[in-house]
Parts: structure tokens; C-alpha cells; sequence
């Protein structure tokens, strides 16, 4: 058993996979009604297509289970990789997401220990109702290599902008042009692939609009 990367066929570099389930993803839920997000109700990595395949679902498993056993194998891993890599950008969680005190503290110091690399990190952790997690989390996106995207439940962002700089949207309708408050994600367009599009990685582009599932 090792740590595995991913290789999401829309994007142009490799993905950290962990599994979907109510253990890893602990911002999926409405506080006030215990229920699912409308959004992570439609999750694309929820068992569903190629992350329902058995090898799939094998390294998001595994991934997770070292992490719990064993932290310092996955920052150790996680720093040799990034660092070796050519492509510099890439994306944490193409499915699940950060799951607790100590994986946020050992993201960081792979971010930290990864400088050349630029982390693109989508999360509904914002949702997570623990003041010491909350604050890490601003730490994580305040490293000038992080771009932390607090994912909003909904199609208009709601979170303050001063926490959270970078969001992202669900949308039922992408529009051909894009405004200055929302970035339609042309992957739709583009049979699914991100292509030369980097906006996900860009700092100036405040929030993003992703097609729903």
C-alpha cells in the first residue's frame, strides 16, 4: 500500500484523491438541518463514473488510511513529489477534501515546503464549526503559493470576501461571457477538459462558476 496521485482526465496535471463519505468531506452538511449540501448531493466524485471504478476507490482508501496511520509518510511523500515535479500547478482533493486539525497542519507545511509549487485548493471546510480548523485554514490561505477556493452552496457567492478572496459557485447555465463578478469554467465547452484555461490557479479571478453535475 502507498500514496497514490490521480490523474483526472479534464485537467492538466495530477490530483490528491481522497474518498467522499461524511468522515473526510466535514463541510458537506447543513448545520442547522444535518442534511447534505445541495451541492455535495451532486457530487461528481461520490461514487460516481470513473470514481466509481474498484482501483479507483482503492487509492482514495488507501491514501486516506496511511494518512491516518502514519502523517509523516504522506508530508515526506508529498514534498519529494511536488518538488520533483515539472508542472508546478496542482490541485488538491479532485475528491474529498481536508478532514481534520492534523491533516490541515500537515498541508500546510507541504505547501510551505513546496514554495515553487501553486496550490490550487477547492473546500467546503469553511462550513466546519471549530475555531482552531477555521483559524489554520487562514493560515493555509494566506501562503503565497495557496489558492484556497471556499466552495459556496449555491450559484452566488455568500461568504465574506474577506475570508474568504477566492470562492466558487455551482451554476445550472454557463454563459458565454464572463463578468467581473463570476468566471464561467469553460470546461463545459471544451468536451470537459481545462485546456489552456488556468483560471482556478489565478489570484485575481475572484470567483469561479463550475457547470452542476
Amino acid at each position: 500500500m502507498e500514496l497514490k496521485l490521480s490523474n483526472p482526465s479534464k485537467l492538466n496535471s495530477q490530483a490528491f484523491p481522497l474518498p467522499v463519505n461524511n468522515e473526510v468531506c466535514i463541510g458537506r452538511k447543513d448545520l442547522k438541518t444535518g442534511k447534505l449540501l445541495d451541492k455535495c448531493s451532486k457530487c461528481y466524485a461520490d461514487n460516481r463514473g470513473f470514481y466509481a471504478m474498484p482501483d479507483t476507490k482503492r487509492v482514495r482508501d488507501d491514501n486516506l488510511k496511511i494518512i491516518k496511520e502514519n502523517m509523516e509518510v504522506f508530508i515526506f511523500f508529498m514534498i519529494g513529489k511536488l518538488n520533483r515535479k515539472k508542472n508546478k500547478e496542482f490541485r488538491w482533493f479532485d475528491s474529498g477534501d481536508i478532514f481534520s486539525i492534523e491533516f490541515l497542519k500537515a498541508l500546510i507545511e507541504v505547501c510551505k515546503k513546496t514554495p515553487d509549487t501553486i496550490h490550487w485548493i477547492p473546500t467546503t471546510t469553511w462550513n466546519y464549526p471549530n475555531k482552531e480548523f477555521l483559524s489554520l485554514l487562514q493560515v493555509l490561505q494566506a501562503l503565497p503559493n495557496v489558492r484556497l477556493r471556499a466552495s459556496n452552496e449555491g450559484s452566488i457567492p455568500t461568504l465574506p470576501k474577506g475570508l474568504y478572496p477566492l470562492q466558487s459557485v455551482v451554476v445550472k447555465e454557463i454563459k458565454e461571457k464572463s463578468t467581473k463578478e463570476l468566471f464561467y469554467c469553460p470546461a463545459s465547452k471544451q468536451k470537459d477538459k481545462c485546456g489552456s484555461c488556468k483560471a482556478c490557479y489565478n489570484p485575481n479571478i475572484a470567483t469561479i462558476a463550475y457547470l452542476e453535475h
